[in-house]
């Protein structure tokens, strides 16, 4: 009973966090592209007309865009995204207990603080090639 009540706890903290993060992501996009946000209101709406259970999965996670990806723990290498639509935006949220790190995008000689709750990059990951690096003790 108290490893399921422990299971619990995390997985309502889990969805705490999804559904933080979701209205972060939202209203960034809302701010640096209304258009493609509003776009993305009318899909919702249409796609909950459609296919009404979609109402209650969309009350766990608000976020408009089709997806998410959690990584724990990640550094990366240089790379593009080449998944993400050619056409849109991809935020970068840091969270975890870890002191902080940086992304790097080596055609702008850009580094990025990439610090838990402070971290909210929006870029188009298919046409910039980054890395995302830990500060020594961060993990």
């Amino acid at each position: 009973m108290i490893q399921s009540g422990k299971r619990f706890d995390l997985a309502m903290t889990l969805r705490e966090q999804l559904q933080e993060s979701g209205f972060m992501i939202n209203t960034l996009l809302h701010n640096i592209d209304p258009v493609q946000h509003q776009a993305l209101v009318r899909l919702r709406e249409a796609v909950h007309r459609k296919y009404p259970y979609t109402k209650a999965l969309d009350s766990i996670d608000p976020l408009l865009m089709e997806g998410r990806g959690v990584m724990f723990n990640r550094q990366t290498g240089y790379h593009a995204d080449t998944t993400d639509p050619p056409k849109a935006w991809v935020a970068l949220l840091v969270f975890g207990d870890f002191t902080g790190g940086h992304l790097f995008i080596r055609s702008l000689n850009l580094r990025l603080s990439y610090e838990p709750g402070r971290s909210y990059i929006s870029l188009t990951g298919l046409f910039i090639v980054y890395s995302i690096h830990q500060e020594p003790s961060s993990f």
